[in-house]
């Protein structure tokens, strides 16, 4: 592995434990008490957990952890794992700016496909913390330019 990338991936988590530590730490705790179940996955330098075996609850970003279901979806994964950049950014601002929203936005898509199957919603990735965090797992997690 490169100099530059081991480098990059010790900021992050640096950053991840220092301005984005609330998230960090909650991650933390949930890592903890997720252990007896799962697998651990190490992705592009991140700490995923698989969770479950249904394969659309979606995955849950938790500062510089991540969790996801137990298939391997590497689309959901960068895009978690773009959420865990954007925790960097925002640090202690992520739940009210991305978190809280995203959590909000997914689960209101859930109920209203529940109680209405043949429903049209906007594409999920249409909000821009959603395709941002697509984008930047895209452009910086696979290809491990941070």
């Amino acid at each position: 592995m490169k100099t530059n990338l081991i480098i990059k991936r010790i900021l992050f988590y640096i950053v991840s434990f220092t301005w984005g530590a609330l998230m960090s730490v909650i991650g933390l705790l949930a890592l903890f008490f997720t252990l007896p179940f799962g697998e651990f996955k190490i992705y592009h330098g991140r700490i995923c957990k698989r969770i479950g075996r249904n394969r659309y609850w979606g995955g849950l970003e938790l500062g510089c952890f991540f969790f996801v279901s137990t298939f391997d979806d590497e689309y959901l994964m960068m895009h978690e794992a773009g959420h865990g950049i954007q925790n960097c950014l925002f640090g202690p601002l992520f739940p009210i700016v991305v978190g809280i929203p995203s959590a909000v936005r997914y689960w209101y898509r859930e109920i209203k496909v529940r109680k209405n199957p043949g429903i049209q919603l906007p594409d999920y990735y249409s909000i821009w913390f959603e395709k941002q965090a697509s984008d930047w797992g895209a452009k910086y997690i696979v290809t491990d330019r941070i």
